[in-house]
C-alpha cells in the first residue's frame, strides 16, 4: 500500500511509520506456534551446550590443579581388584561345580592385584572351608589347584593384574579345583 492510500486510514505520519516497522519485523520473523516452539527448544539446547562446555572446562581446570591425578582406567590402578571364586571338585575323572546349597557357589572377593596363585588358593580355602571343614570333608583330605574361567590350570607366577591385562575381562573368575588325596595303596580317602 502506498503512503497516500494508507493516509486515508491512518492520518498521522508517525502511526504509519510505526505500522510499517511492525509489518517488516513480522515478515522477517513470522510468529507461528511452531516457530515459537522451535525457538524455545533452540534456546534450551544452547543453554545445555553452554552448561556442558562449562563443566568440561571446570574438569580440565581441576586436572591442571592436580597433576598427580591418574588418567585412563582408574580401576586398573587400584591396589585391590574384585574377583569371583567358584569351587570345582574332581572325582572319578569328572569335574562338578559345587553349588551354593552344598557350601560352594560363586563368591566375590577383593584381592591384591599382585596376588599370585598361592594367595588366591588361600583366599578360596578360607571361603569354602570355614574352620577347615566343608560339605565334602575336612581340608586335609584334598589336593588343591586353581583354574581360570576356561577350566585351565593357572601358572604359579601369574598375578591377578597380569590376568586382567591378558583377558581384558571386566571381572575375573577363578575356580578352586579340589580332588581327594590318595593313600599309599592308591585308593582315595573317604569323602
Amino acid at each position: 500500500m502506498s503512503d497516500e492510500e494508507l493516509s486515508s486510514y491512518l492520518p498521522h505520519q508517525g502511526d504509519r511509520i510505526r505500522l510499517r516497522v511492525h509489518v517488516r519485523k513480522e515478515e522477517e520473523t513470522p510468529r507461528t506456534k511452531k516457530n515459537k516452539l522451535l525457538t524455545v527448544l533452540q534456546e534450551k539446547l544452547e543453554a545445555a551446550r553452554k552448561k556442558k562446555t562449562t563443566s568440561k572446562e571446570e574438569h580440565n581446570l581441576e586436572d591442571m590443579r592436580n597433576p598427580h591425578r591418574p588418567f585412563g582406567n582408574r580401576n586398573a590402578a587400584k591396589q585391590n581388584r574384585m574377583i569371583e571364586i567358584g569351587w570345582i571338585h574332581k572325582s572319578n575323572q569328572r569335574s562338578t561345580q559345587i553349588r551354593k546349597n552344598k557350601g560352594g557357589g560363586t563368591r566375590k572377593t577383593e584381592i591384591p592385584r599382585h596376588a599370585t596363585k598361592v594367595e588366591i588358593i588361600q583366599q578360596a580355602i578360607g571361603l569354602f572351608f570355614p574352620n577347615g571343614l566343608s560339605s565334602k570333608g575336612p581340608l586335609t583330605n584334598f589336593n588343591f589347584d586353581l583354574w581360570d574361567f576356561a577350566d585351565r590350570e593357572i601358572d604359579a607366577n601369574v598375578t591377578v593384574a597380569d590376568m586382567y591385562e591378558r583377558t581384558k575381562l571386566p571381572i575375573l573368575r577363578f575356580y578352586l579345583a579340589t580332588s581327594q588325596k590318595t593313600n599309599d595303596i592308591g585308593n582315595t580317602t573317604d569323602a
